[in-house]
């Protein structure tokens, strides 16, 4: 019978701590998707050229290995700027993005929607 009740305990016990650790996981998962929409200014943009490497694999036809695909490719360097309503903190950020990618060129004074962390402004992603 004690046997009965410990396993039982122990189930209960188990089922509590597994019920937080999912919650705590949930809350945890939550702020860290909670990205938000800003609009940056540009204030700055460059253009250059690089490598841009692909996604498939291709035979090199000196070497014979396997080797990422890669194209010459053109860039736009881009600076841009926002300001936090709230705490009137400024943010610079940059980022290159392709020109075959792009559907307009950058001009400085546009403004384009930038998605980043509330927490953590140095976390963003241009879209």
């Amino acid at each position: 019978m004690q046997h009965i009740i410990a396993i039982g305990m122990v189930s209960i016990i188990a089922l509590l701590v597994v019920s937080l650790a999912v919650a705590n996981l949930r809350k945890w998962w939550q702020s860290n998707q909670k990205w938000t929409k800003v609009l940056a200014t540009i204030i700055a943009v460059d253009t250059g050229q690089d490598w841009k490497y692909g996604e498939r694999l291709m035979r090199d036809p000196w070497s014979g290995d396997w080797v990422a695909e890669k194209t010459w490719q053109s860039y736009y360097a881009i600076t841009a700027q926002w300001t936090n309503p709230q705490t009137q903190r400024q943010y610079m950020l940059s980022d290159q993005c392709w020109a075959n990618e792009m559907t307009a060129i950058p001009v400085v004074g546009t403004t384009i929607p930038i998605s980043m962390h509330p927490r953590n402004p140095s976390r963003y992603e241009m879209l």
